[in-house]
């Protein structure tokens, strides 16, 4: 437990889930009287409450202290959690210490009641028995955080979605893995014109140095020798590690997963995700305000699902859901950005401002 300079003031908090596992948190409360609280709902991987991470010049950050700090100085109180089997650690690049046998039952179903045991139990806490609960969707959290909106067994104000996806995650993994997430990266670098395909000059130019740094060159991305990148170039170029991702879920080979999956996630996890209701399904049921943030340049999932979401609604009529659209931003709506520059990109700015106005 401890306050900082601004009257912040941190605890840890602690539970235990339905099945006997030792679920962990940190509630961040602002000076005064907290009428909201936002609570982080985690993308996939090991999630610590801190999540530190490298930013690259030998110094370290800790992504959800920057987002608490924020919204608490907003007046918005907020809470995190570990992912299933997840505690702070000393080693890069994730500082997070996994414990195999509780990092198994981390699945997208058990995530959905972990929530809601969560919000149950902060509900209890007198200092926030009145708050306007807001679920903070982040990636896969922009998945969980619907459903358990849907479930209806907790009262939420509204739901913000960053990173949203409206189709199932086998569905999104088999995007990724057939060269649309390699094409959206380099196309952010190297189509300035926004054709949707990399000439051998605009690469070789080389503008922002990321063919240097990565050690590629055109030729070898140009897998058919047309003389320009485009998704079938990436597509031919991933076909093998696709087959190898889909195989090793396929066979449960857990070991595979975790030596070459660039995410750490069990046969489980991908097994969990398989039977969750996709957001198309989920989302049209909502009532609640509902805000999505999504950068057009998203390399993790495809904007395509953010405008399909939108087009439901309209067609049936639905004034819940507000789309907030962010030219050229990626999938964390360039969060990276405000490690070196101290200026919060305009999709953090909007989450905060909203998360104070629901």
């Amino acid at each position: 437990m401890y306050q900082d300079g601004s009257g912040r003031h941190t605890e840890r908090k602690q539970l235990t889930a339905a099945d006997g596992t030792v679920l962990n948190g940190k509630l961040d409360l602002p000076a005064g009287h907290a009428e909201r609280l936002v609570i982080l709902v985690n993308g996939s991987g090991p999630n610590t409450c801190d999540n530190r991470r490298d930013k690259g010049d030998g110094t370290q950050f800790c992504f959800y202290e920057m987002l608490a700090e924020e919204f608490c100085s907003r007046g918005v109180a907020c809470f995190r959690y570990a992912a299933r089997g997840c505690t702070e650690g000393d080693m890069p690049p994730l500082y997070c210490t996994v414990e195999e046998t509780a990092y198994q039952t981390y699945t997208p179903q058990n995530s959905i009641t972990d929530l809601e045991q969560w919000i149950g139990a902060l509900r209890e806490d007198s200092r926030l028995r009145d708050a306007r609960v807001v679920l903070f969707g982040m990636s896969e959290g922009a998945m969980i955080a619907p459903t358990v909106a849907r479930r209806g067994h907790a009262a939420l104000a509204g739901l913000l979605l960053e990173g949203y996806a409206n189709s199932t995650m086998e569905e999104v993994l088999d995007w990724q893995q057939s060269g649309n997430s390699d094409l959206l990266f380099y196309r952010r670098y190297f189509d300035e014109d926004g054709t949707g395909v990399i000439t051998r000059a605009a690469f070789e130019e080389d503008r922002y140095g990321v063919a240097a740094a990565l050690g590629v060159s055109f030729d070898m991305l140009d897998q058919n020798g047309d003389g320009v990148l485009d998704l079938s170039d990436f597509a031919a170029h991933n076909a093998e590690n696709r087959a190898a991702v889909f195989r090793a879920i396929r066979m449960r080979d857990d070991t595979w997963l975790r030596t070459h999956y660039p995410v750490r996630l069990t046969a489980n996890w991908f097994e969990g995700h398989r039977r969750l209701p996709p957001n198309r399904e989920t989302m049209p049921q909502l009532t609640l305000p509902l805000h999505i943030f999504q950068g057009t340049m998203d390399a993790n999932v495809s904007v395509e699902e953010t405008l399909a979401v939108r087009d439901a609604f309209a067609a049936l009529g639905k004034q819940n859901l507000t789309v907030h659209l962010y030219e050229n931003a990626g999938h964390t709506l360039d969060f990276e950005s405000y490690l070196y520059t101290g200026v919060w990109p305009d999709g953090w700015r909007d989450i905060f401002d909203i998360a104070a106005a629901l």
